[in-house]
């Protein structure tokens, strides 16, 4: 069974950019679903599933294809930092077949918690045969 999140952590270790700027320590600041609770990093991206895998494609009573939805936060005390890592992360999403989906985003400065927070979805829909997420 292949999984997706661990794919998509994968390659955005691969991105200087976004390896050296949610580095703290010896680990990275990529997280799966939520937040760390306790003090946040600088920099920081969560990988939220929007939805589980969903049937795209059907043939002889079968499902050929499926589509995968995800949703990247990334939350930062500099507003540019947060642009630059989404720009990083859509450069390296598309390398795994991802696009990013329009109108659904969020770009917000929190003043309780002081940061920067620019949330994008991004979809794809595996080659054919390919179901096994």
């Amino acid at each position: 069974m292949k999984d997706a999140m661990s794919e998509i952590y994968q390659v955005f270790l691969k991105s200087s950019e976004i390896e050296q700027s949610t580095l703290k320590g010896k680990k990275h600041s990529i997280y799966y679903y939520e937040m760390p609770d306790g003090e946040l990093p600088n920099n920081l991206i969560i990988i939220r599933p929007y939805s589980p895998p969903e049937p795209a494609y059907r043939g002889s009573d079968r499902y050929l294809a499926q589509r995968l939805t995800f949703q990247i936060d990334v939350q930062s005390v500099d507003r540019m930092t947060c642009k630059k890592l989404q720009v990083e992360i859509e450069q390296s999403l598309s390398e795994l077949g991802y696009k990013r989906l329009p109108n659904q985003e969020l770009d917000e400065y929190f003043k309780d918690t002081r940061r920067y927070v620019d949330a994008r979805r991004y979809q794809k829909i595996t080659r054919i045969y390919e179901t096994d997420y």
